[in-house]
């Protein structure tokens, strides 16, 4: 509603020339610019599954399900979900009214498209390394009406519904009709943003979906721009030239905390900082090795000097804690002379050199920590150095035949469930390059109980044989595990931005009940 003003007093005024309306002011709402520490490696899920890819993907492509603030798992583009009585059954009520970005309905045939994709081996020769058809063991998904869809798996899994939280819905026609190079540039998704532009290593232009399902978003435009330097990233934070910044230094709270325009945005860690230990290499087949590495890093050290203190130490592959982790699970200790006494009764060839390999721009101060730990192990006599590698250099060699040839710095997410954190150091897992199932006295025996897991249904036989596992990894000291990553980010008050952990990562809209990101200059 305008408002009018009337005439003062009773002055008798001059007839005026007829009004004119003004012209129409139209004030175009400013891009929200969100930084992180390198670029996608993808924009197509099927061919990049990272934390950073996920970023963009939480705003852009849809799964069936998503994490709530609570950690708990809801309905997203699905209605429902369960197990049938025959345990491998999965049936998924769709959500209807939910469109892709090029108007082609999402329904059970893009659910069908979307699960055999990833089980396509010509697309695998190419380089599609979903993990979805190994997690779950899914078998084929038969259509039982539009909205209906059974996942049928080959034997009982009770982490399917986890794993379905990685699955993003794929366009069918879309996607048939471009090559994984041209996918890998531009998505086709539900999200309530849609890719624009990409220049890699410069710029990621998302536009707001006028007809997504949950109502236009707010904010209209929002770019994403990779800066590996943290005290860039942070400069550009402080002087209003980005509004959401990711994976700051806990160094950079105090001035946060002293600015005017901007604030911290501290979430709970989840994500499994730790050096992983490649048994393929024949020099880290003999476990005294392995120990010694573990005895020879003081991770207390590392955290309070480096870290502000603010990560939490987890010394196993679990991050929940909720009865999971037995209490005799204690933190390894620091023990330097024990180092040195385990070298020599292994004879370890003392002056071969040691490569930590790091991402660059990656984790939480990655290159000091690695180069903090190699000056540890060159304080029990080895022979340590650490190499930087672009992020994309990284996972490249990850996810080759080979893998690394060394020791390398890896922080993995969890979906804050039991069964799914042991489930990343089995066989096929990509990100888990250890190869500590094949090259292990206690490697098989954990493959075995983890099959026995998946086809267990009461929680306290999980809870049982989950110890078990955590055991037989502990002993064999693939990871040298430091701490759940703390994720410290910046926003300017314009926005109501916050990380919330787990899944939040860059959410511009959270998964229901919550509301969208808003801005607000």
């Amino acid at each position: 509603m305008v408002a009018t003003s009337a005439l003062a007093g009773c002055a008798t005024v001059a007839p005026s020339a007829p009004a004119t309306s003004a012209p129409a002011v139209i004030v175009k709402q400013k891009p929200v610019i969100l930084l992180q520490g390198v670029d996608p490696e993808s924009l197509d899920p099927q061919f990049g599954e990272s934390g950073i890819s996920a970023a963009v993907y939480v705003n852009t492509i849809e799964s069936l399900v998503q994490y709530n603030r609570n950690m708990e798992l809801v309905p997203l583009l699905c209605e429902s979900y369960q197990v049938l009585d025959d345990n491998v059954t999965w049936r998924w009520k769709l959500r209807e009214g939910v469109t892709f970005w090029n108007g082609q309905p999402f329904n059970a045939e893009s659910v069908k498209f979307t699960v055999e994709r990833t089980m396509n081996e010509e697309l695998r020769q190419q380089g599609l390394n979903d993990p979805f058809p190994s997690r779950t063991g899914i078998q084929e998904v038969i259509i039982q009406d539009n909205y209906t869809v059974d996942m049928v798996l080959a034997e009982p899994n009770i982490v399917m519904p986890v794993f379905t939280y990685f699955l993003y819905m794929l366009e069918p026609s879309y996607y048939t009709s471009k090559t994984p190079q041209e996918t890998a540039l531009m998505p086709m998704g539900t999200g309530p943003y849609m890719v624009t532009d990409w220049v890699k290593g410069d710029h990621l232009t998302l536009e707001a979906n006028p007809n997504y399902w949950r109502g236009e978003p707010p904010i209209k435009t929002l770019i994403y721009k990779p800066v590996p330097e943290k005290s860039t990233r942070m400069n550009l934070l402080l002087t209003g030239e980005a509004d959401v910044v990711k994976d700051l230094d806990p160094d950079d709270l105090a001035a946060l905390q002293g600015a005017n325009n901007v604030r911290p945005s501290i979430a709970p860690g989840s994500r499994r900082t730790h050096i992983g230990i490649p048994t393929r290499v024949a020099r880290y087949q003999d476990r005294r090795v392995r120990e010694a590495l573990r005895y020879a890093v003081d991770w207390q050290s590392l955290n309070d000097g480096l870290l502000a203190g603010l990560a939490v130490h987890r010394p196993t592959v679990l991050v929940t804690n909720e009865g999971w982790i037995p209490s005799s699970l204690n933190p390894w200790p620091y023990d330097p002379e024990k180092a040195k006494d385990l070298l020599a009764e292994a004879q370890f060839p003392m002056d071969e050199p040691i490569t930590i390999y790091v991402p660059q721009g990656r984790y939480l101060k990655g290159e000091e920590v690695c180069l903090a730990i190699a000056g540890q192990f060159r304080n029990v006599g080895l022979n340590a150095d650490v190499q930087v590698l672009d992020w994309t250099v990284f996972t490249d060699q990850m996810r080759s035949e080979s893998g690394l040839d060394d020791l390398y710095l890896l922080g993995l997410g969890s979906r804050f469930n039991g069964p799914e954190d042991v489930s990343i150091v089995t066989t096929g897992q990509v990100w888990d390059q250890t190869g500590w199932i094949e090259n292990t006295e206690n490697g098989p025996k954990f493959g075995a109980l983890y099959s026995q897991l998946r086809e267990t249904f009461d929680e306290q036989a999980q809870h049982d044989l989950v110890a078990e596992m955590l055991d037989l990894f502990e002993q064999e000291c693939v990871w040298i595990s430091l701490w759940l990553q703390p994720a410290v980010s910046g926003a300017t008050n314009c926005t109501d931005w916050e990380d919330w952990g787990g899944g939040g990562n860059l959410a511009m809209w959270p998964p229901p009940p919550d509301e969208p990101v808003n801005y607000t200059c």
